[in-house]
């Protein structure tokens, strides 16, 4: 019964519809644990989660948001996912930095956009139910200020 609730909850989550655990238990809303061994925590929920025992687990290595996310986040059911999309994004904001300054972004640049877009797709939360979607309008004015005053809504 436990395991199909763990699938039950992986389902869920892996379509982003929101649980609200019974009694303040918390599903989703955890801190990631960036090591190799990510997948086998007891608690792991969502794609990529070890339920066969192989004891192997995806990387998340050359995730952009791995050394920005160290606070709880609902994504940590979605990871794979979350990582994938915050890499795509970026690749994305570099070609309209290019485009609309006529130059590749320089480092402060991109270190603005992975920081904005981290907190995009890894947004804070203090519960299942209840987190933050908005991005930090400090991290919206350094992209600005740093990526030659191209903003964000080009992103979105």
């Amino acid at each position: 019964r436990k395991m199909a609730v763990r699938r039950l909850l992986a389902v869920f989550a892996a379509l982003g519809v929101a649980v609200r655990p019974a009694g303040g238990a918390t599903f989703c809303c955890k801190t990631i644990s960036w090591n190799d061994d990510w997948c086998l925590r007891s608690d792991c929920l969502g794609t990529g989660c070890s339920e066969t025992g192989t004891g192997v687990c995806s990387t998340i290595a050359d995730c952009i948001c791995r050394n920005h996310v160290f606070y709880k986040t609902k994504h940590f059911c979605v990871l794979l996912n979350s990582c994938k999309r915050s890499s795509d994004d970026l690749d994305f904001a570099k070609d309209m930095v290019q485009l609309y300054t006529g130059r590749p972004a320089p480092q402060e640049c991109l270190d603005s956009l992975v920081d904005a877009i981290c907190s995009y797709h890894f947004p804070l939360c203090d519960t299942d139910s209840k987190d933050f979607k908005y991005i930090c309008d400090s991290s919206c004015q350094a992209v600005k200020r740093n990526c030659g005053n191209v903003t964000l809504p080009y992103f979105a």
